[in-house]
């Protein structure tokens, strides 16, 4: 106990010495902090403008590239298809699943027909529930800014 009391006041001691410590420079040192704060106080506004020019260029830009994209691939088709399937899953398995569904299908493998429309349906839900509280929450935090 008594050894790590000396080397903490030891190091202290060293430390406070480092700290006191100047190399004379003939005011560089202070030049350059001068010349720093000069320049930032120009350039905060200047970078500020810059960076959220480039931040929204590049959004347009990924938009953009997913508009192109998204009618390169025919994406109102295979959105609408999504759609029509996944009401139509929903309609069977609403019609069958109080008839056909067994809980113990859940662990089997493979999966019953049944199971996996239950699994998209659920995902779906999912998807759409966390998608509707993402927007919301994007809203409410546009309405506090």
């Amino acid at each position: 106990m008594d050894m790590t009391d000396n080397d903490n006041r030891l190091l202290e001691q060293f430390f406070q010495e480092a700290a006191v410590q100047q190399i004379e420079d003939n005011g560089f040192t202070e030049r350059v902090m001068e010349r720093i704060n000069e320049q930032t106080e120009g350039a905060t506004s200047r970078s500020r403008l810059r960076v959220s020019l480039l931040s929204h260029l590049w959004t347009f830009f990924c938009v953009a590239l997913f508009v192109v994209a998204f009618m390169m691939m025919n994406g109102w088709q295979t959105l609408v298809k999504m759609v029509q399937m996944t009401l139509t899953y929903t309609e069977v398995l609403l019609r069958t699943l109080p008839t056909a569904f067994d809980p113990s299908e859940l662990f089997q493998f493979p999966p019953s027909d049944t199971t996996m429309v239950l699994i998209e349906v659920l995902l779906v839900v999912g998807t759409l529930m966390t998608l509707s509280v993402v927007g919301i929450s994007r809203w409410a935090i546009r309405q506090v800014l």
